[in-house]
């Protein structure tokens, strides 16, 4: 079911890397590709959601900071740690 739901993928590695979906994102802008990401389905679906796929020895608050992006960017968040 969150599968079918989820509409923009962020994902955190073991090495502390970010990516939306497949492309790499330095850390530093993050926050804007979020709400970039969340700005272009807007108009498509009346309320985003972000889907957070961390690896289990990544930062807890990277994964924090993630989720107060995609809040503030008017997203849904839904996180699985593996």
């Amino acid at each position: 079911d969150t599968k079918a739901k989820q509409n923009i993928v962020v994902s955190i590695n073991k090495d502390q890397q970010f990516f939306i979906g497949q492309k790499a994102v330095d850390r530093s802008m993050l926050d804007s590709f979020i709400r970039r990401e969340v700005d272009m389905l807007r108009p498509l679906v009346d309320t985003p959601s972000v889907v957070i796929n961390a690896d289990t020895i990544s930062y807890y608050g990277e994964v924090f900071r993630v989720m107060q992006s995609a809040k503030r960017a008017g997203a849904k968040v839904v996180a699985n740690v593996k």
